[in-house]
């Protein structure tokens, strides 16, 4: 996409009133011509050549409106709810889901219950592509790479999705257990040539900041790429889990995943996962999504993380600071070297978005700051250019207190 192309979407992006108008002109203006031409009762060549460019130009400027479309223009995504185990509220006005239990089928349940039809949005927009028989195999290989809670949690998303999509009597194929694990592969898929052809590439680029303002501490800034489709912003959500006595964590998140991209524990831990460029065969590991969960889960240093058990699949850039110490982790499994650790020493650290779009783009839908010293977290979520958005401040310790006290 070019500079003036995208110039062009983020003006439509911010001027929705006078799209619609324009848009609502532009069919008014078809409906009139082609009008004329009946009521003529002959063709009028210059009246249908002026319908059918006013029409096919209506629906041009809708297809790619919807693609930009700001997300105070789409329905209300999430209702909120509450049960015994979990609760969906409204805090600053954007939706936090609580996970009261430790159990990671039933909070997957619960996901898959309460999101069904964003979960059925993504799929029809093949966010979640629909995968042949052909995927079993590789997706088998895989299936035995992630954490056995993580794995039933996606058991449970699909069950609770299944159940509702009955309900709701939503037409389409089910979701698939090999669907949702590929939906968490979006970072390895083109590093292995058995995932790279079993759908489109879908890449999800993170751009970072790693800073130390003067009396403030470490602060990290990083938005995420993800083509939105028109929806991704709009579904973006906050999960709190309660991992065990001492530790909570906050993640942004969009339905079906379960595996943290951008996340904040209780101990001031922050995280963010960026994707590299990697050329590899051997399927071992953990994948990086659920790496860094396990991390946000079961570290509360840095140094916990570099000397930590488990090993990646894939090569990715871990982006982490806690209250004192600030690094970027370039995992990199094909050399013998399996992680780099670049630590911060008096000047910026930065992972760019590996891509030659700029820092805030059509394709950025969540946009974080992250504050070990509250800890809180700071996020805007948008269906484009979410790093000009104004953010919304979220404590941990708060949100632990007041619903999972």
């Amino acid at each position: 996409m070019t500079s003036e192309q995208n110039r062009i979407l983020h003006w439509m992006h911010n001027h929705p009133p006078i799209i619609k108008l324009f848009g609502d002109a532009l069919v008014l203006l078809g409906a009139f011509a082609l009008y004329k031409i009946k009521r003529l009762r002959k063709l009028d060549c210059c009246k249908l050549v002026l319908a059918i460019l006013s029409l096919s130009s209506a629906i041009l400027l809708k297809k790619n409106f919807n693609t930009v479309r700001p997300k105070a223009l789409c329905h209300k995504k999430f209702t909120e709810f509450f049960t015994k185990s979990a609760q969906l509220v409204m805090i600053n006005n954007f939706p936090v889901l609580i996970l009261k239990t430790m159990n990671t089928q039933e909070n997957g349940i619960i996901q898959g219950k309460f999101f069904a039809r964003a979960i059925y949005s993504m799929k029809s927009k093949n966010i979640l592509p629909t995968l042949s028989e052909s995927a079993d195999r590789v997706m088998e290989k895989f299936k035995k790479l992630i954490p056995e809670n993580y794995l039933a949690e996606m058991q449970g998303i699909i069950e609770g999705y299944q159940t509702q999509k009955a309900k709701l009597n939503l037409s389409g194929r089910d979701l698939t257990l090999k669907e949702l694990i590929f939906f968490h592969l979006r970072p390895e898929q083109k590093q292995f040539k058995e995932l790279a052809n079993l759908a489109p590439f879908e890449t999800i680029h993170s751009s970072v900041t790693i800073d130390c303002p003067e009396k403030q501490g470490f602060v990290m800034e990083s938005n995420v790429d993800w083509k939105s489709r028109g929806v991704m912003g709009s579904y973006s959500f906050l999960v709190a889990r309660k991992c065990d006595e001492d530790t909570i964590t906050l993640s942004l998140t969009v339905p079906g995943m379960v595996g943290n991209l951008n996340g904040i524990n209780s101990s001031g831990l922050c995280l963010s996962v960026s994707e590299c460029s990697a050329d590899l065969e051997d399927i071992k590991g953990v994948p990086a999504v659920f790496y860094s969960r396990l991390c946000l889960e079961q570290c509360k240093r840095i140094k916990q993380i570099t000397t930590f058990g488990e090993k990646p699949t894939g090569s990715f850039d871990l982006s982490v600071i806690d209250s004192k110490k600030a690094a970027i982790i370039h995992y990199q499994p094909k050399i013998h070297i399996d992680s780099e650790v670049k630590k911060y020493v008096n000047s910026p650290l930065k992972v760019n978005n590996h891509s030659e779009t700029p820092i805030s783009n059509i394709n950025t839908i969540q946009s974080i700051v992250f504050n070990p010293a509250g800890p809180e977290i700071a996020i805007a979520t948008e269906n484009g250019w979410a790093a000009d958005k104004s953010k919304q401040t979220f404590k941990v310790n708060e949100i632990a207190q007041k619903y999972l006290g």
